[in-house]
């Protein structure tokens, strides 16, 4: 009897741990249908987190090389606005992550790294957007503290568009 009521206990954890990795994964939407910058900039696909849903997704879930080649744009990030590398249930964050956040002039207001899996990264006061990607992702697009965006995001109509700035 012992050992039937184990095994029905084992089959039972085995399903609901089954159960757990479908759910998630009809929750994460694939990169490749994410609205997108029509122009890549140095070879960086940046993807754009216009729902709630998008911008709670992030980087979880993605694989090496979607970390190393994409950056992710959240349009309208407000102050306090709190970005996390914890798992909301769409799997975890499992590299380092930097949030670059910009006022509404794209003025680059602050760079915080997230650790991964743990990271937590708070928007400060006058931020309007922000982007997210590997800290090597974001050294590549150019972005520094306190200095402007080095190119700036644009939607037109339901497509958006990126604007390389002339360098100062």
């Amino acid at each position: 009897m012992k050992n039937t009521f184990f095994r029905s206990f084992l089959l039972s954890l085995f399903y609901i741990f089954i159960n757990c990795l479908i759910s998630n994964a009809e929750l994460i939407i694939p990169f490749d249908l994410w609205p997108k910058i029509e122009n890549k900039i140095s070879n960086i696909t940046i993807l754009v987190a216009e729902t709630e849903k998008l911008s709670h997704q992030g980087f979880c879930g993605a694989s090496s090389k979607q970390f190393q080649t994409t950056a992710i744009w959240f349009p309208e990030i407000e102050q306090a606005t709190v970005f996390v590398n914890t798992n909301p249930g769409y799997g975890t964050v499992n590299q380092n992550i930097q949030v670059v956040f910009l006022d509404k002039n794209w003025i680059v207001l602050d760079i915080i790294t997230m650790e991964k899996k743990v990271g937590t990264a708070v928007a400060p006061d006058r931020t309007s957007s922000a982007l997210e990607g590997t800290p090597e992702v974001v050294k590549k697009l150019g972005f520094k503290k306190s200095r402007p965006a080095p190119f700036r995001i644009q939607k037109i109509g339901t497509r958006y568009f990126c604007q390389k700035m002339e360098s100062k």
